[in-house]
């Protein structure tokens, strides 16, 4: 075993990413280390992928600087050829990886551009040595069989998870979407492989996927999955020549995508905890334009919209959109001051927009999404072409994976942002490209021929890409683990001493400014804060509570007036927060501007009375003169527990003593009191 696997990594290096690329998938589940909240951007797939590039590229040098093997499929003639439609994807990709990292010269905050440069970076190196994969037979096979033994693995870990599992290995790890993804390619391997153990297993992960993602409640993963196997099904009747018609194991399939659809949607089914019955369906038919989750994607297109119209062409900077968001939003607000939107997800972070194409549009410009455009249409070209002209049963799968990929990103805030939703679209399209050719274009003479030197300094340039983008993620993880020791630790100095740590690997990680900042304010280390809760406030911690901490922090340091000018600029951009209303005409009536404050009190009371009376008793009075009030005036004044933003709340309390000082702000921008309530 081991002399077949030197031999195999001295003549073919491609194995090393064409077999084990799929256990990136399987990162978010690895137990033991650390998880902040929040931890900022993710680590641990980008980390496994680096490593795996940069053995795969540093095998691939070292074979080009040899005498006799091959350098990606390089043929002794000295010359590597290139085909015009491979260009065609190549060059805006390539391209938009460059246009990315462009803005650092005029984006705020260089750590979110690097890092998307390196994933899309790494986009394109992965789909590149895919694509020379996808022209081994016997290396194409050992991928699609990892892949889909991954898929089963995960599959099965969340359907264990969902039914109750205590083991923290199984759990929901927001793996819905790539899940969905794969289902198709699991479906036509179930129908073409022709011993029927491996097909029994295909087809198994094919239902434990779909089944995990039904498990998920999400909207669009099934809408975007379930058209995509009906144009799975048009394909197999349209195109005969992929031998896909195998009636008996089709229509098994079909009873049993109908069962286990059906047992899902039964009422009461796999609910998760003690949580009352709760379906797929029921996720469905509560669905309307005026439900909270549709209205909230609302803003967060419009917010888009505002960033794309204030940048036109070069667009806010790569990963900037929950930077910028606040900004952006204050513009939506004063454009649109009736709009309902405007008072919604204070209590929120929000880093995506929940639809790709207009997240590109709106950090990239015009310019960004135009590139990704020609990229597109080069691939929807190669994904007919394979229609026409492939056989393989595998191209009416990758198709269909990248369609539920295409209509999955119009309201997904994953997409390409999850590293294992992108690396799957990516195989999908490199074996697309790969049967778009027929065999008698394996030799077109339109085919750009490449000299060894060219190819030798790409692999060199591929190599260091490699090596910087492992250095970078290995920083961002040690970043990561020592923010998640500090969370975890007692000891104040050993958390002070984490915390340092973790800003000296990464000065730039918002999350870990933002969390240094509030241990210091519960510290009573008020002036040390300020400028960690600043820096995390302008890059991306920036919910209604995240301006009334620095606020507090300001006005606890002396500096009275720059409090009241953050709480100013916390209802610019949520003027319909009722809370930090309050708190402003709190600020206001303690400096002595009594008719300032009562213009704010009123300001909010006009919004929502109860809250804004319940908020006044809790700030200046505290809880139980709160829950009396309550009691008196039942329907005028809100109780603790019915305010809301509910952080704001823990907030509140911590300041006035009424419970322990620690909170920790979670990854969907809520702060979680360690203490009990």
């Amino acid at each position: 075993m081991s002399h077949f696997l030197r031999h195999a990594l001295k003549s073919t290096p491609l194995w090393i990413t064409g077999a084990l690329w799929p256990l990136v998938l399987l990162a978010p589940f690895v137990p033991g280390l650390p998880r902040p909240e929040p931890s900022g951007l993710p680590w641990r797939q980008e980390l496994l992928l680096s490593l795996l590039l940069t053995a795969t590229t540093g095998l691939l040098l070292k074979s080009a600087l040899g005498k006799s093997a091959t350098v990606i499929s390089l043929p002794r003639a000295q010359t590597f050829k290139l085909s015009r439609r491979e260009l065609l994807l190549i060059l805006p990709l390539a391209l938009f990886v460059l246009w990315s990292a462009a803005a650092l010269v005029w984006a705020s905050n260089p750590y979110p551009i690097l890092h998307y440069a390196f994933v899309w970076g790494s986009y394109l190196l992965f789909f590149l040595l895919m694509r020379r994969v996808a022209t081994r037979p016997r290396l194409l096979a050992l991928s699609l069989a990892a892949f889909v033994t991954v898929i089963l693995i995960i599959s099965l870990a969340s359907v264990i998870g969902a039914m109750g599992a205590p083991v923290s290995l199984f759990r929901y790890n927001g793996l819905g979407e790539p899940l969905a993804i794969s289902i198709p390619l699991s479906v036509v391997l179930a129908l073409s492989v022709r011993r029927r153990l491996l097909a029994t297993a295909c087809g198994a992960t094919a239902l434990l996927a779909w089944l995990a993602m039904l498990q998920a409640f999400e909207r669009t993963p099934f809408i975007s999955t379930s058209a995509g196997l009906i144009l799975l099904a048009l394909l197999i009747l349209f195109f005969p020549q992929f031998g896909l018609r195998k009636l008996n194991r089709a229509c098994l399939m079909l009873g049993c995508f109908i069962l286990v659809t059906a047992f899902q949607f039964m009422p009461g089914t796999f609910s998760i905890g003690a949580e009352p019955p709760h379906t797929a369906l029921s996720r469905l038919q509560t669905s309307s334009v005026e439900d909270e989750n549709t209205q909230s994607r609302l803003l967060f297109w419009g917010v888009a919209l505002r960033m794309w119209r204030e940048h036109p062409l070069k667009g806010v900077g790569a990963n900037h959109y929950g930077i910028d968001f606040p900004e952006a939003r204050a513009q939506f607000a004063a454009s649109h001051p009736d709009s309902k939107l405007v008072g919604m997800i204070e209590g929120h972070l929000v880093i995506m927009a929940h639809n790709e194409y207009l997240q590109i549009l709106a950090e990239l410009g015009l310019v960004g999404l135009l590139l990704f455009a020609f990229f597109a249409a080069a691939l929807v070209w190669a994904a007919w072409l394979a229609l026409k002209h492939a056989r393989s049963p595998v191209v009416p799968g990758a198709v269909c994976m990248l369609a539920i990929f295409a209509i999955n990103s119009g309201a997904s805030s994953i997409s390409f942002r999850w590293l294992a939703s992108g690396l799957i679209f990516f195989f999908a399209a490199a074996l697309v490209t790969r049967f778009a050719r027929r065999e008698t274009d394996e030799h077109e003479t339109e085919s750009l021929k490449l000299s060894r030197a060219f190819v030798q300094r790409a692999t060199v340039g591929a190599l260091a890409f490699s090596l910087l983008m492992l250095c970078g993620m290995s920083l961002q993880g040690l970043n990561v683990t020592e923010h998640g020791l500090a969370q975890g630790a007692t000891d104040s100095a050993t958390v002070d001493n984490h915390y340092r740590s973790a800003l000296f690997w990464n000065p730039f990680d918002g999350p870990t400014h933002f969390n240094y900042g509030i241990w210091l304010f519960n510290q009573r280390r008020y002036s040390e804060a300020i400028p960690h809760l600043r820096f995390g406030l302008l890059n991306g911690m920036n919910t209604s509570v995240c301006y009334a901490y620095l606020s507090s922090a300001q006005m606890k340091a002396g500096e009275t007036e720059r409090g009241t000018e953050t709480l100013a600029e916390g209802l610019r951009v949520y003027p319909l927060s009722v809370f930090l209303r309050v708190r402003h005409a709190s600020v206001l009536k303690k400096m002595g501007k009594d008719e300032e404050a009562q213009s704010e009190l009123a300001r909010a009371v006009s919004i929502e009375e109860a809250w804004a009376r319940g908020w006044w008793e809790l700030i200046n009075s505290g809880k139980d003169a709160t829950v009396a009030a309550a009691k008196a005036a039942p329907g005028r004044v809100a109780p603790p527990g019915n305010l809301s933003p509910r952080d704001a709340v823990f907030m509140v309390l911590s300041e006035n003593g009424e419970r322990g000082p620690s909170l920790v702000l979670t990854s969907d921008g809520k702060f979680v009191a360690r203490e009990a309530e």
